[in-house]
């Protein structure tokens, strides 16, 4: 087997707002396309008569898939909102038909959140990620940075995490 695959990006960054020069609020947008080839060699397969309709045409493992991806993400004095579809053009083989597989199946991504400044040396941030496949399966991740700035250089930051189906993790550094 072998792979070849090819990715193009293009993003714009619209700022409406600076102070001191750091952007505070605006406006991102990403696009994506991508086409990758999957090809298999049977130049040197030995193959037993089967009924396996895999391997009655070996041509068919064999495919080209094209696809695209676009975002935007808004943001503003310290929370942020984006969305993200992956996977636009959701083309499956006749062999490789599993809607399941997060290579080639539609995505849709939500994030979101904000930071909260508490006398300089209190942040906190929670987030939020939603993401669904085509087929309705979803993913939730729901977590918050608590940060303490002991000085310029240096922090302490404890990270809850948790995810739908039981999943928690908690993270520090």
């Amino acid at each position: 087997f072998s792979f070849t695959g090819v990715e193009s990006t293009f993003s714009y960054h619209l700022v409406t707002q600076y102070k001191n020069g750091t952007p505070i609020t605006g406006l991102s947008f990403g696009l994506s396309a991508t086409f990758n080839q999957y090809h298999f060699d049977s130049n040197d397969w030995k193959s037993i008569d089967s009924d396996d309709i895999t391997l009655t045409d070996l041509n068919k493992l064999s495919e080209s898939n094209p696809n695209a991806n676009i975002g935007f993400n808004f943001h503003s004095h310290g929370f942020y909102f984006g969305v993200s579809a992956y996977n636009l053009i959701s083309t499956y083989s006749e062999i490789f038909t599993n809607e399941d597989d997060l290579q080639k199946s539609f995505q849709m991504f939500l994030t979101s959140g904000f930071e909260v400044n508490f006398r300089d040396r209190f942040i906190l941030r929670p987030k939020l990620l939603y993401r669904t496949l085509g087929n309705a399966d979803y993913q939730l991740d729901v977590s918050a940075d608590f940060e303490i700035l002991a000085s310029e250089k240096s922090s302490f930051k404890v990270t809850p995490f948790f995810r739908t189906f039981g999943y928690a993790i908690l993270n520090g550094r």
